[in-house]
């Protein structure tokens, strides 16, 4: 019999919904066997104008650098915001279901069609005896141990390497798990060399069993993931940095270089909890949900609209949904319920994703005006 891994795998079929069904003997495995709606995907995006959504999404200010977003206008084919009534849904295609060999090439075409960014899954280890899952109910096993996982900021850094235009994400990455220190400079180094192309999501896990072989407190990582965004802060946007916590406790220290994204990348936090709604509107840039659906989002989009105003940040929270296999209609559905990124699937089998993220770009970017293309990016 195939490995764990190997016998399932999750297809996207509506808004933030997937059926997982068991594969054929000996079929290749993907990364991480995720729906489109999990945060342990990988994704495409691409910024596309869609009437009827005018809220301002993934606002940072008026000092953010980042000329892959397109905030409350549209863009033109150069890349230049215009004044716009209306607003913008980047549209993601999950890679985390594919195979890693397809990785660098699905990456490699999206650049050249100009889709947005690529969000690599992530796990520092999975043990072989783990329990829970990070979707609602109990239909949902937990990920295979023998799952091939990689270290996110080498190989984000390879695609770096390969490509001008797409921006480079986690979703998610389990920052608890590390020292400030080390997430820090992996985040710096990354974005640097690519030019600030870095999207940093970050999740406080839900795989106890991975805490535990670490060595961590499973219970205390929330205030452990507060701790650790605080300190990653600091160390990117101060000069010199010295910390007395709970967690993490050290002298004076001096962090160079600083991110090419000012003050820090952005932070999307991935979660549906009251705590990640929290962390969403008070330290985030983006919200990442698992279990919500598109009726759930726009009740949740307030909800994060009063934490903000409430601690006095200014702009609102970007939203990503997991969308499956959506069209144009679905789309503005979405853009209509306060969603700033759709993550789709327009694949029925891993062999044809290459040719459907070609299709996708010829099908339907095409079709609504003023389709942007992000502008290259340079160190």
């Amino acid at each position: 019999m195939a490995p764990a891994s190997a016998r399932y795998f999750s297809t996207g079929q509506g808004v933030n919904s997937f059926l997982r069904q068991p594969c054929r003997r000996g079929a290749r495995r993907s990364a991480l066997m995720l729906p489109p709606s999990s945060t342990g995907c990988m994704t495409l995006m691409s910024v596309i104008p869609l009437p009827a959504y005018d809220r301002l999404v993934g606002a940072r200010g008026a000092a953010q650098t980042d000329p892959g977003r397109v905030v409350g206008a549209r863009a033109s084919g150069s890349g230049t915001p215009i004044t716009s009534e209306v607003g913008s849904v980047k549209i993601g295609i999950s890679l985390g279901v594919l195979r890693p060999a397809l990785w660098a090439e699905a990456t490699r075409e999206a650049d050249r069609l100009g889709y947005e960014s690529v969000w690599m899954p992530e796990h520092l280890v999975v043990p072989v005896a783990a329990d829970g899952s990070p979707f609602a109910g109990s239909d949902h096993p937990p990920i295979p141990s023998d799952v091939p996982i990689f270290d996110v900021f080498a190989y984000l850094g390879f695609l770096a390497g390969q490509t001008e235009r797409i921006h480079l994400g986690t979703q998610v990455y389990n920052i608890g798990l590390r020292h400030p220190f080390i997430v820090a400079r992996a985040v710096t180094t990354l974005d640097v060399v690519s030019g600030g192309r870095v999207e940093f999501g970050i999740g406080a896990s839900w795989l106890q069993a991975e805490w535990e072989a670490v060595g961590l407190d499973f219970a205390s990582r929330g205030r452990r993931v507060d701790e650790a965004i605080e300190v990653c802060r600091r160390l990117w946007s101060e000069p010199v940095v010295e910390h007395h916590g709970e967690f993490f406790d050290f002298a004076p220290v001096m962090f160079e270089p600083k991110p090419s994204h000012q003050p820090w990348p952005p932070l999307h936090i991935g979660g549906d909890g009251p705590a990640a709604l929290r962390r969403a509107a008070l330290v985030g840039d983006g919200w990442i949900p698992m279990n919500h659906t598109i009726e759930q989002i726009p009740a949740a989009a307030a909800r994060l609209a009063q934490l903000r105003e409430e601690s006095g940040r200014p702009g609102t929270v970007e939203i990503t949904l997991g969308a499956g296999g959506v069209g144009r209609d679905d789309l503005r559905r979405l853009a209509d319920a306060g969603v700033g990124r759709a993550l789709v699937k327009p694949w029925a089998r891993g062999k044809d994703a290459i040719e459907a993220i070609r299709r996708f770009a010829d099908e339907v970017l095409p079709v609504v005006r003023d389709h942007p293309v992000a502008p290259a990016v340079r160190p």
